[in-house]
C-alpha cells in the first residue's frame, strides 16, 4: 500500500505541476491595467476550448532522479481529465479524474485507487475539487478572482494580483 500511495502521489504531482506554455516575447514595457480588466481577460482565456489533448515528456529531478516519462493527456472541459503514463512505449499507469471521483491504476504492482478528492486535498494542503484541478491544467487561478478584493502590481513584466485582505491568515498572489 505504501508503494501505491507514493506512486500515486508522484504521478499526480507530475500531472498537476507540468504544463505546456507558449512563450511570447514582448517589446516595450507592460502598461498598467485595472484589476477589473486583468480579471476579465483571465476569466475569458481558454473559455472556448472544450477538448484538450497533448503529449508531455516529464523529467523529475531530486534525491532519486526518475527517467523521462511520457504522458498522454486528454481533458474534456467540465467532465473528465485522463492521463496515461508510459516509459519506452510501455504503459504503467493511468489516472482518470471525473467531477466526483478520482481513479488511478498502476500496472506494475497491479494496485489502484478509487475515491474522491480528499486524498488530493490532503496532499495539496487545500480543498480541491474537479474545477480546481481543471484550473491547474488550464493555467487558471484555483479560486475565484474577486476584483474588489485584489490589488495589481507589475513584477518582471508580468501582472501580479494580491489579495487585499488575508483569508484565514493566508495572502493569495496570482
Amino acid at each position: 500500500m505504501k508503494f501505491f500511495t507514493k506512486s500515486f502521489a508522484v504521478l499526480l504531482f507530475i500531472s498537476l505541476f507540468v504544463s505546456c506554455k507558449a512563450t511570447k516575447n514582448t517589446t516595450g514595457s507592460v502598461k498598467k491595467m485595472s484589476v477589473y480588466k486583468i480579471v476579465a481577460a483571465h476569466n475569458s482565456s481558454l473559455s472556448g476550448a472544450n477538448m484538450m489533448k497533448g503529449q508531455l515528456n516529464v523529467r523529475i529531478t531530486g534525491k532519486d532522479d526518475i527517467p523521462v516519462l511520457n504522458v498522454s493527456f486528454r481533458m474534456q472541459k467540465d467532465s473528465a481529465i485522463w492521463m496515461s503514463f508510459s516509459k519506452f512505449g510501455l504503459p504503467f499507469g493511468k489516472i482518470l479524474i471525473e467531477s466526483n471521483r478520482v481513479r488511478f491504476y498502476e500496472k506494475i504492482n497491479r494496485s489502484y485507487f478509487d475515491g474522491d478528492f480528499e486524498l488530493i486535498s490532503k496532499w495539496m494542503g487545500t480543498d480541491m475539487d474537479f474545477t480546481r484541478v481543471q484550473n491547474l491544467f488550464l493555467g487558471k487561478a484555483i479560486t475565484g478572482l474577486n476584483p474588489k478584493a485584489l490589488t495589481v502590481n507589475i513584477v518582471d513584466g508580468f501582472y501580479e494580483l494580491h489579495s487585499a485582505n488575508k483569508t484565514g491568515g493566508i495572502e493569495m498572489t496570482f
